[in-house]
Formats: C-alpha cells, sequence, structure tokens
C-alpha cells in the first residue's frame, strides 16, 4: 500500500487541522474514515483507527503504516509527540509533501507537450514513409506500424523508469552509489537538497523533544534517505557517545557542507541549533524544489532535442525512399 503526494498532503493537513481544534488524534482519524473515498488513504485511516482502539500510541500506530509512510515521518511524528508539538509536525509534512506534488505535476506540465509531439511525429512521419514505399497508405498495416513504434517507446520509457527507480533505491542502502548520484548535474543537487532538509527537520524536531544526541542524529540520518548520510552518522556516533561535540564529529562524517557545519558549531555554542535548523531545513527544501523545476526543464528541451533527431531521420528515411522510387521507375522505364 502507497500513498500518493496529494493523498500524503490530505491526510497530514486535515489531521493537522484537527488537533488545532483541540480534537484527539483519534477522534479525528474516526471523524474522517466515513468522509473519504475508497482508496489507499482510507485503507490507511481504517489501519490507524483499528489500532488507536485497540490502545496503541500515535508514534507506534504510524510507525506500523511502513511502507505507505516513510522514516522521516515516522521519526518526525514520534520526536513531535514527545515534544507536544505534533500540530506543527503534521504541518510541516503537508507543506513539504504540498510543495513537492506542486512542483512534480509543473514538471509533468512542461513534458507533456515534447510527448504529444513524438507522438504526433510518430502518427505522420509513419504515413509518409509507408507512402513513400509502397504508393499508398494501407488502414492495416498502418496501424500495424505505429503501434509497434508505440509499443518500443513505452517499453524503452518502462526500462528507463524501472532502472531509475531501482537506481535511486540503490542510493539509500548504498553509500557508493548515493555519492555518485549525488554527482549527476541537476539530480545530484535535488537528492543532497531533500536529504539535508529532511535531515534538518527531523534532528530540530529530536532536539526540542529532549531525546538523546545519539538516538536524535541517528533517527534523522534514517529519514534523510541518503545512504552516505546514514553510514557517516553511524560511524560518528560512538565519538559522540564518547563526548566529541557533534559539529566535529558531523565533520569526521563527510556527508555534510560546510556551511552547515557551520551553524552546528555556533548554534552549539549559543544554544540556537533548533532553530537554525528549522530555518536550514526550509533553506534546503527550497533549494531542492528549485533544482527539481530544473531538472524538468532540462528534462523537457533533451526531449525535444530527441524527438528533432528522430523526426529528422524519418523525414530523411522518407524522401530517401521517395528518391528511391522515382530512381526505380526511371530505371524501369
Amino acid at each position: 500500500m502507497k500513498l500518493s503526494l496529494p493523498q500524503k498532503q490530505t491526510l497530514y493537513h486535515e489531521l493537522g487541522q484537527f488537533l488545532r481544534s483541540g480534537i484527539p488524534l483519534p477522534r479525528a482519524v474516526e471523524a474522517l474514515v466515513p468522509e473519504t473515498g475508497n482508496g489507499a488513504l482510507r485503507k490507511v485511516l481504517r489501519r490507524l483507527e483499528s489500532m488507536f482502539l485497540r490502545g496503541e500510541t500515535v508514534p507506534g500506530a504510524f510507525a506500523q503504516l511502513r511502507p505507505a509512510v516513510g522514516e522521516m515521518e515516522v521519526a518526525l511524528i514520534d520526536a513531535s509527540n514527545s515534544s507536544g508539538r505534533l500540530e506543527q509536525a503534521f504541518a510541516y509534512l503537508a507543506n513539504y509533501f504540498g510543495t513537492l506534488e506542486t512542483v512534480r505535476a509543473g514538471v509533468v506540465k512542461k513534458l507533456a507537450w515534447p510527448i504529444i509531439q513524438l507522438h504526433i511525429g510518430i502518427l505522420m512521419m509513419t504515413a509518409v514513409r509507408q507512402y513513400a514505399v509502397s504508393g499508398g497508405v494501407d488502414p492495416t498495416a498502418y496501424l500495424g506500424e505505429c503501434a509497434k513504434l508505440l509499443g518500443i517507446l513505452y517499453g524503452a520509457g518502462l526500462v528507463l523508469w524501472l532502472v531509475a527507480d531501482a537506481v535511486v533505491a540503490a542510493g539509500r542502502a548504498s553509500a557508493g552509489t548515493d555519492q555518485l548520484l549525488s554527482a549527476l548535474p541537476l539530480l545530484g543537487k535535488l537528492r543532497r537538497n531533500l536529504a539535508l532538509a529532511r535531515f534538518c527537520a527531523v534532528y530540530e524536531m529530536q532536539l526540542q523533544a529532549g531525546i538523546n544526541v545519539m538516538d536524535g542524529l541517528t533517527a534523522a540520518a534514517d529519514a534523510s534517505g541518503s545512504a552516505r548520510i546514514k553510514a557517516g552518522i553511524r560511524r560518528v556516533v560512538p565519538q559522540v557517545r564518547g563526548g566529541m561535540a557533534v559539529s566535529e564529529a558531523l565533520g569526521k562524517a563527510s556527508a555534510f557542507p560546510t556551511v552547515l557545519l557551520r551553524t552546528f558549531r555556533v548554534g552549539e555554542d549559543t544554544g540556537s541549533l533548533d532553530e537554525d535548523l528549522r530555518r536550514w531545513a526550509d533553506y534546503y527544501q527550497k533549494a531542492a524544489v528549485a533544482a527539481l523545476e530544473a531538472f524538468g526543464t532540462w528534462l523537457a528541451r533533451l526531449i525535444s532535442i530527441l524527438i528533432l533527431l528522430y523526426v529528422g531521420y524519418l523525414i530523411v528515411d522518407a524522401y530517401n525512399n521517395i528518391l528511391q522510387g522515382t530512381y526505380g521507375k526511371l530505371l524501369n522505364e
């Protein structure tokens, strides 16, 4: 069971509204179930309702919703529930997923026209090519050729999607793969900024909840979704436990930018680390949004270039067939 970005935004926004109105979370879930249509979101709410009826705690209930609920959500809800700031965590999550959905929709919109152009190009140039070869267009052969080309197109797209999904999943499990992905233009910046935004947001909540530093760092690293950050934190946690300052330990983790390490040092000295982390979480989220928009723009341009090259190939091929047909007739005469 998986929730889409709009479904997650809706879930956390509505739960947050109930909490701000003074309605306890179990009663909020109970009220939302009959008002939610059939689908994954209703199933999630029903599971929450049944767990609350059994006496499950809020963090425990959400933790059992994995993988519909991710590590960042679980960590934020756990820490904010301990500090009495659950409605703030829901507000942050609603904003986070809402922002991602808005940008995702924008990227899809940018890609829509190039994809439409590709389909139009295949339909038109297949007819031109068939006319050039046989002097006419046979509907059956035309539809068969279009179906073949579109099948190849969709198959290639599916393979690319599965490969990309597998590589991203490997980046969450392998520090080496994560580092390689971080070196990619645009996409690497997007992944780094999202990971740092999640790390800062969760660690800030952990500090507010009074959770010990080692557990807070581990939870924030898990929520980041970055194998490199997780490996670095696990490597330095024993040193923190031995008395090393967090800022110094994070420097040894080799997974954080210098400017963020400086913030940790200043925050530890001034006692303002939680406020600084909140600002950095917002900064990295906005930076990730900008990177995602740039990625969508360049991806649309790349697809347009590929379409032009493909249509150009079809035009040359059709023209070549026309010439061959013309010369063939002249030679036969």
